[in-house]
């Protein structure tokens, strides 16, 4: 057990996080709930990017990858970094599409060409995917509750749930962007300066480890090209595509500011996995014997970390991923107020929308807590949405943006084929990755229907491709 001073460490952290939501807790409209007015300088971009990307999937769950399958185990964080690349090609039109509008939500940006139909299928696939991506990080969380305070691990992810929630229903994305800079530091100071080094050395440095570990645990030829393929598809048409990382492309001030924050960001995601991979390897060398590889993080922070540091310690790892969970619940509830029930419901106030927000914020906070009781798998999780995210809004978010011929059929088509493909080969447990199948079936569904149908209206088409 952490002593006194560590856990009084802990509660201060704590007590910091939701009363920056409280202080913020007076959004003057969703515009600013949903994409804090756009107004965010390079430091808060960057750190918002770098923390809401690494949650608990690609802390705990890539290092307990790592500690049972080796330098392997790294791969989806690095498929991560390159699909996190599609970005550049995004950008342009996507940050100029938003500043234009004022938008707020990827379903929106797809509906604002295709229509109230289309942007109601791609709201629902949005809130459907990233509720995946909270429970994934409140099981990470409830994991962390559970080893340094005892408690089972489902009363873990209910005081994570009430927690992360508060402040972002309170405060909305400036609270969250405001805690993700002072997220962001104490993650990369905790775990980079004090676990790395620590790791390193109960595991004998690295020299150590290279001998002590077989030779195939130390590259990547254990990686089929099934794996790589299948990896690569998912992050490339995934990653770009989550409403929370769009509206990222929406809060900086300026283009100058996205791009510069976007390129460190992205860099970041590289220099972490290297950071997991050396982790994981010391603890495979260190405590070769663990039942539960995703625990083995918070286990080394008990082991190897001297106390008075440890609340520190374990104060970073609830930073990685309460930076995480709490942009995923912006996004969601962003997408299912405006897209699903706004769209239902059109002519809502502005006021009445940001109400509808923060209880949507609530609901699927619940709904979240009841997928990582029932699915308690971390990387299990996060790599199943991300098949959905990429199978159903992947290509038909691409043709929405750069294909003029497009119709909203076709979109429509690709969005409920893709996704129907990748739900059920996750559901049937198949093999086969479901972004592998479900990707294609997109495209091709996409173009087929599209191809078939009336094209839109020349008028509609040149204003939503118009070049500034």
């Amino acid at each position: 057990m952490i002593g006194t001073f560590d856990i009084a460490v802990i509660v201060a952290y704590m007590v910091i996080v939701f009363l920056i939501g409280f202080i913020y807790r007076k959004s003057g409209s969703t515009y600013e709930y949903m994409v804090a007015g756009g107004r965010m300088g390079f430091l808060s971009s960057y750190a918002t990017w770098a923390a809401t990307a690494i949650g608990a999937g690609f802390a705990m769950g890539i290092i307990g990858n790592v500690y049972r399958l080796g330098i392997s185990g790294v791969w989806t964080l690095l498929a991560f970094g390159f699909g996190f690349a599609m970005v550049y090609l995004l950008m342009p039109r996507v940050r100029r599409l938003g500043e234009r509008y004022r938008m707020t939500t990827l379903p929106e940006l797809v509906g604002k060409r295709m229509g109230r139909g289309v942007r109601v299928l791609a709201g629902i696939v949005t809130v459907a995917g990233i509720s995946g991506f909270i429970a994934d990080n409140f099981v990470g969380l409830g994991t962390i509750f559970k080893v340094y305070f005892g408690i089972e691990l489902w009363v873990g992810i209910l005081v994570a749930a009430a927690i992360t929630s508060s402040y972002t229903v309170l405060g909305g994305q400036v609270a969250v962007i405001r805690t993700d800079v002072i997220q962001w530091a104490i993650a990369a100071f905790g775990i980079v300066f004090i676990v790395l080094p620590l790791a390193l050395a109960s595991a004998g440095g690295w020299e150590n480890i290279a001998s002590a570990l077989p030779p195939d645990r130390l590259n990547l030829s254990s990686l089929s090209a099934f794996a790589i393929a299948g990896g690569l598809t998912s992050m490339v048409f995934g990653v770009q595509f989550q409403n929370h990382l769009v509206q990222r492309q929406w809060v900086a001030k300026d283009r100058k500011v996205l791009l510069r924050s976007a390129v460190l960001a992205n860099l970041t995601f590289f220099l972490w996995a290297a950071v997991c991979m050396v982790i994981g390897l010391a603890g495979a060398v260190a405590f070769p014997s663990l039942s539960s590889a995703q625990s083995l993080l918070p286990l080394m922070i008990i082991e190897v970390v001297p106390a008075g540091l440890s609340g520190l310690v374990i104060a970073s790892l609830l930073s990685i991923i309460m930076s995480s969970v709490d942009s995923f619940l912006i996004g969601v509830s962003s997408s299912l107020s405006k897209d699903i029930v706004g769209v239902a419901f059109p002519g809502m106030e502005d006021k009445r929308m940001l109400q509808v927000t923060r209880l949507s914020a609530m609901l699927l906070t619940l709904l979240a807590v009841g997928i990582a009781v029932l699915y308690p798998d971390i990387l299990g999780l996060i790599v199943a949405f991300f098949s959905t995210i990429a199978s159903g809004l992947g290509i038909p978010v691409l043709a929405t943006l750069f294909w003029r011929r497009a119709t909203p059929h076709g979109v429509g088509a690709g969005i409920i084929a893709g996704s129907i493909v990748a739900l059920y080969l996750r559901l049937t447990a198949s093999p086969f990755d479901p972004s592998l199948a479900g990707v294609p079936a997109s495209l091709v569904a996409t173009v087929l229907v599209s191809l078939i149908t009336k094209p839109q209206p020349k008028a509609l088409i040149e204003e939503y491709f118009a070049v500034d």
